[in-house]
């Protein structure tokens, strides 16, 4: 039974990986992960880490449009965070708006 999880002896039920972590579309972890920082933006923390953390889960989530809004008040908010920066370009770039994400990058 190696390589399989102990809560699934059959093979059946999927089980979530790490791997799948950042990974468009793979399921209701970005959700739940969207949702705790959404809370906590609207306790009234706004950081550029924050940000980035929520422009990052966003597209996970296929929500591509909003993670976009996030990462760019990243880099407003630090524009010195390369890591917003490449995130930003990179989501640009997989939403078809090329000549942005070269800017970006």
């Amino acid at each position: 039974m190696e390589g399989r999880e102990a809560s699934d002896p059959t093979g059946t039920e999927e089980v979530a990986q790490p791997w799948t972590r950042g990974v468009r579309g793979t399921g209701g972890l970005g959700a739940l992960r969207i949702e705790s920082l959404e809370a906590t933006l609207a306790r009234g923390t706004h950081n550029a880490l924050l940000r980035y953390t929520l422009g990052c889960a966003c597209p996970e989530a296929e929500r591509d449009e909003e993670g976009l809004g996030h990462l760019e008040r990243a880099v407003a908010h630090d524009p010195g965070y390369s890591a917003a920066w490449m995130a930003f370009g990179r989501t640009l770039s997989e939403v078809a708006r090329a000549d942005e994400a070269i800017e970006v990058y």
